[in-house]
């Protein structure tokens, strides 16, 4: 067996391995969103952070190990249960405002295209919820840039090292 091999057949065990333990991380995301969302009073807040680290983790897993796919459903899902978890932890707060504000902000914050986030975003929740998203892309957006910045800087401070 190549090392490449023995790699890909250690992540589909551990793909298994998760998708037996938690089978709302199997796959895109697209479908188990919904059934996210059907379920949330029944997940605790604690699962929902476990869902929602193990499918970005399995998620970046598989894309850096060549497996097929994309993030962007992967990342709407992990937003949806951040939404979720917050509106369970402050019950003032409606669903569909946390998970508008986590959607919209994590497409932009992942994707880098603010306008693409919120129409997106305006295309899948209610669109009461407008005003939210605005917010959430424009708050997003600069601290995405902010990071991007203050990445930079440090990157340009850093000592070179001496070529021969």
């Amino acid at each position: 067996m190549t090392v490449l091999t023995d790699i890909n057949f250690l992540v589909g065990l551990g793909m298994g391995i998760i998708g037996a333990l938690l089978p709302l991380t199997l796959f895109s995301g697209e479908e188990q969103t919904a059934e996210l969302i059907t379920e949330a009073a029944e997940i605790s807040v604690v699962m929902l952070i476990v869902l929602i680290i193990t499918k970005l983790f399995a998620t970046s897993l598989l894309l850096a190990t060549g497996w097929k796919g994309g993030y962007i459903f992967p990342i709407l899902f992990a937003s949806v249960a951040l939404g979720l978890a917050v509106s369970l932890l402050f019950a003032g707060i409606p669903v569909a405002v946390a998970v508008a504000a986590t959607m919209s902000g994590a497409l932009v914050a992942a994707l880098k295209a603010p306008l693409f986030a919120a129409l997106f975003s305006l295309v899948l929740v209610q669109k009461e919820t407008a005003a939210v998203i605005a917010v959430a892309v424009v708050v997003s957006a600069l601290m995405t840039a902010l990071l991007a910045l203050r990445a930079a800087r440090r990157a340009n401070n850093q000592p070179q090292i001496a070529q021969e």
